[in-house]
């Protein structure tokens, strides 16, 4: 899983920041859903909508994922 990046500060935001800490709200619970908040590294205002695209991973009968 990839985590978001602030588009102002490039802030790479962690899972612990996302879902623990709540210094920049993040939605997490449905699509569409959207807060207005701000990055915790530059204070820059954020709006951020949640989007869940879905994703399959293919696997082989040893387990290792095929790209």
């Amino acid at each position: 899983m990839s985590f978001p990046v602030c588009p102002h500060c490039k802030h790479n935001f962690t899972e612990e920041e996302i879902f623990h800490t709540g210094s920049t709200v993040f939605p997490t619970e449905r699509d569409g859903d959207n807060t207005e908040t701000s990055c915790l590294n530059c204070e820059e205002e954020l709006n951020i909508t949640l989007s869940l695209t879905p994703e399959w991973v293919f696997s082989d009968n040893a387990g290792d994922d095929i790209y």
